[in-house]
């Protein structure tokens, strides 16, 4: 920068020497039109600024201070004989300190007065980079140039000043910790909120913040302001970076209670006054190339609601959490942009929770502290670290009358513990008086902890066996779930059980006590089943038990009688005597086949036209959705067709010669057998759920059929793939059953047989 020349008014300057040289009472000031003396190019390039002048206010002596008024005064020392108009200093009084920048200056015998505003760091420091540190991993693993504390105190509940070296202290700790902490009986029992149509309270609270501060400032090159309206020199940073975090561990144990009556929506947040006691503010001075820069952490207790209820609810629920990490934000004034930085590490342990009472909540609270951090009393960058819970109580019912089966009575509860962050900046400190930013509310987790109900289970009855008209008292148990420990234990809530099923029932609800609710059943038939339900708010069927007995029917395999290819299979059901609500048959190979005759106990089913080979088969009877099965039995169909002999074999002067009859044919004349693709033996039924090669199958494994409104069953995808070409394969009928060289015809073969 090309250095400038000023001239100033000879009768200013005269002033000047007469003041300076005949009085020690004297007043510099900046005249309206004077123009200051510009300083050098080096400037530009010093890291403080050559107008900032220190002072030892241990040794200087402060008489007043009007920060109102800019009005300062303080006695003169070899220290202040440098000051002068467009100097930069601190001004250290007893609870606050100032960077101001002189205006006006007066001597008066040893005595020095100023007028002045206030400045900030941007008019003291530029090229630089340092870190405000009070400890942590983040400083150990810093690069930057890393600046610890000079000098640490806090307020005492008294109002008193005291210092604190928390790095000497036996138990190793974090700056706050052993300073920011309350426990239960400094708040046990305190009401939050207390409205005319809700309440909440605490329980229990504990809090433990211990926390380190690491701020790093980055100041750009130097912009020289000549000259302002007010007459006074500046020397801001062109640019300006911050990166602050605060790290350590958060502790709180909170057990809060919400009783709500009628119908009402609320949200607040707003600070708890009285609860700042419990965490005083704490000074840091760092040294910082010969500038004393003070930071204050002050720390502020809110609470916060959000929540809709309509009915009377009471709900109570607790948690503790043990939060470690990191919370924080980057920031650079090119962009204006403000970048979050949040790490955490939780451990949560829960409180069972409790309800009462009827209807719908919605709920969210908070009681956290929010972190101010504080520059020479100019606000700079604060932390919200905002723990909760949250509860959602639904209640419902419906009846219709005449119709029981739609009506439902059914209570869900979820209750949720997380934590919130934010972080914010606000730049007065820096000279931007009405610039404030913030990250907004950065979820860190949100943790569903607790949900009722979550299972129903059959426990016990007092007949084993369904028995018709013969009265049975069956238990059941409901069961909530613990996310924490990742368990279903039984419900510690009143929940409704509708109990289901044809028959007599002493109650069509039951409410469960310790988790377990029971009802007396008469049943019709001995194939009915009991079914307790558990409904959620939409009416909707959310988890079912049932109970259809543990009768073992006692089925018999029987001797088949084999004719040929005919077959009569038995089967025999022990010590039964109604038979007209169950199903009984013979099972063979994979079909079910329903016998509609039974004599003395024994029913048989015939099979007719079987091709050759073994079957396996067995009794079965089928009670509602139970099955029971006898012992599995095997009966043979023999061969009764020969393989052609040669002179049976017949060529027509062609590729390949030809059978004289189909496979389980005797002459030419006769049809002989029927196969599926690919399958080798006969059956009784072809259709698509008996093919062997069929494999589309919903999720409970029943078959899934083709819609075959479009004229074309067959999807392709829907079967095992065994080729389109199967002569002389496993698959090949010809070749199993005859063996040899005798296999089916190929496509080509059988396109020249018919040319």
């Amino acid at each position: 920068m090309k250095k400038k020349t000023y001239f100033v008014l000879m009768a200013l300057l005269l002033l000047f020497t007469f003041n300076a040289c005949s009085s020690d009472s004297s007043e510099e000031v900046l005249s309206e039109k004077e123009e200051p003396e510009v300083p050098p190019e080096k400037y530009e390039n010093d890291v403080v600024n050559p107008d900032y002048v220190p002072i030892d206010w241990k040794k200087t002596k402060l008489h007043e201070v009007d920060e109102e008024n800019g009005r300062y005064s303080f006695d003169a020392s070899s220290e202040t004989k440098n000051l002068k108009p467009g100097s930069i200093l601190t001004i250290n009084a007893d609870t606050v300190s100032y960077i101001v920048i002189v205006n006006k200056l007066k001597r008066d015998n040893g005595k020095i007065s100023i007028e002045a505003r206030k400045g900030d760091l941007c008019d003291i420091f530029a090229n630089t980079e340092f870190t405000l540190s009070t400890g942590g991993q983040s400083a150990k693993n810093s690069s930057k140039n890393v600046i610890l504390p000079q000098k640490i105190s806090f307020l005492d509940i008294d109002g008193e000043w005291k210092e604190y070296n928390f790095m000497n202290s036996r138990t190793p700790s974090h700056l706050t910790g052993n300073l920011w902490k309350w426990d239960n009986d400094k708040l046990e029992g305190r009401v939050l909120y207390d409205h005319p149509k809700f309440r909440i309270y605490l329980e229990k609270s504990d809090f433990h913040i211990d926390i380190d501060l690491n701020m790093t400032l980055s100041f750009s090159g130097r912009t020289l302001q000549e000259v302002k309206d007010d007459i006074e020199k500046q020397y801001r940073s062109k640019a300006l970076s911050i990166d602050a975090n605060i790290e350590g561990r958060f502790e709180t144990n909170q057990q809060l209670r919400l009783d709500a009556w009628h119908q009402y929506t609320y949200d607040n947040d707003e600070r708890i006054k009285e609860l700042s006691k419990y965490l005083p503010k704490i000074k840091v001075v760092f040294p910082v190339f010969g500038v004393p820069v003070e930071v204050s952490l002050n720390a502020d207790v809110y609470r916060a609601v959000s929540f809709s209820a309509n009915g009377e609810i009471s709900a109570y629920m607790g948690f503790t959490d043990k939060a470690s990490g990191t919370l924080g934000f980057q920031w650079n004034q090119s962009d204006d942009r403000l970048d979050p930085v949040k790490d955490f590490k939780n451990e949560l342990s829960v409180t069972y929770p409790t309800m009462k009472g009827k209807g719908d909540m919605n709920g969210k609270v908070w009681l956290y502290p929010r972190i101010r951090v504080i520059l020479y009393e100019l606000l700079g960058p604060s932390f919200d670290i905002r723990p909760y819970m949250r509860t959602s109580i639904h209640g419902g019912f419906y009846e219709e009358l005449l119709s029981s089966s739609k009506d439902f009575c059914a209570w869900d509860l979820s209750n949720y513990v997380g934590l919130d962050a934010r972080a914010g900046l606000s730049l007065m400190f820096v000279g931007h008086e009405v610039k404030n930013i913030s990250t907004g509310d950065m979820n860190v987790f949100d943790k569903c902890i607790y949900h009722s109900p979550y299972d129903i289970r059959y426990v016990s009855s007092t007949s084993k066996s369904v028995q018709k008209n013969v009265p049975n008292t069956v238990k059941f148990e409901v069961y909530d779930m613990d996310s924490i420990f990742n368990r279903s234990i039984p419900t510690i809530l009143s929940q409704i059980v509708k109990f289901e099923g044809k028959g007599e029932l002493s109650s069509k609800y039951g409410i469960a006590n310790h988790g377990q609710v029971s009802v007396e059943w008469i049943p019709t038939s001995f194939k009915d089943t009991l079914y307790a339900r558990l409904y959620n708010v939409d009416g909707k069927i959310m988890k079912e038990a049932k109970f259809y007995g543990d009768t073992q029917i006692n089925v018999m395999t029987e001797n088949a009688s084999v004719e040929k290819t005919n077959v009569v299979c038995f089967g025999k059901l022990e010590d039964m005597d109604d038979f007209s609500e169950m199903e009984y048959g013979i099972k063979i190979n994979e079909n079910h086949i329903a016998s509609h005759n039974i004599n003395n106990l024994i029913y048989s089913v015939e099979l007719s036209d079987l091709s050759e080979g073994a079957y396996n088969y067995c009794a079965y009877a089928k009670i509602g959705t139970e099955i029971y099965y006898g012992d599995i039995k095997t009966f043979v169909i023999e061969a009764d067709n020969k393989e052609p002999t040669p002179g049976q074999v017949v060529d027509l002067g062609l590729s390949v010669k030809w059978a004289g009859w189909n496979i389980g044919a005797n002459k030419p004349e006769d049809f002989g057998s029927y196969y599926a693709w690919g399958e080798t033996g006969e059956k009784s039924v072809y259709e698509y759920k008996t093919y062997s090669y069929w494999k589309d199958l919903d999720e409970s494994g029943d078959y899934i059929l083709p819609d075959c409104k479009g004229g074309d069953c067959m999807n392709y995808a829907e079967f095992v793939n065994i080729g389109n070409n199967i002569s002389g394969t496993n698959y090949d009928v010809a070749h199993v059953r005859w063996g040899g060289n005798w296999r089916m015809p190929t496509y080509d073969e059988c396109a020249e047989l018919k040319s």
